[in-house]
C-alpha cells in the first residue's frame, strides 16, 4: 500500500488501565502507520494497541483504529491495522485522505 508521509500527533493505548502515550505519526497507509512514541515504554511485537489521531484535512477528521505491532526500532513502531472495512467510517475517511 502507498505510504503517505505525514506529521500528525495522537495517542496510543497499549494496555487496559494504563494511560495513553502521546505519539507522532510519520507515515500512514490504508493498512497501517509508523509512529514514534513520546515515552520509553514500547509495546511488544504482536501486541494489540489502539491509536487515535486527527487528520490534517479540512474537517480535522478523528481516526480511531486497533492495530497490531509489527516492527520496533527504539521509539519507532510499525503498526498494521487490525481490520480494513470499506464501510467503516474511519476506513472511509482514511481512503479519501490518502487519495
Amino acid at each position: 500500500f502507498f505510504r503517505k508521509p505525514v506529521r500528525l500527533t495522537g495517542v496510543c493505548r497499549m494496555r487496559e488501565g494504563v494511560p495513553a502515550v502521546d505519539i507522532h505519526i510519520h507515515n500512514l497507509s490504508r493498512k497501517g502507520l509508523r509512529i514514534e512514541l513520546m515515552k520509553d515504554d514500547p509495546p511488544a511485537i504482536g501486541d494489540k494497541v489502539t491509536v487515535e489521531f486527527r487528520l490534517d484535512d479540512e474537517k480535522k477528521t478523528l481516526i480511531r483504529k486497533e492495530a497490531l505491532v509489527r516492527t520496533l526500532m527504539g521509539r519507532f513502531v510499525g503498526l498494521e491495522f487490525f481490520s480494513i472495512d470499506p464501510y467503516n467510517v474511519y476506513d472511509k475517511a482514511l481512503g479519501f485522505y490518502l487519495m
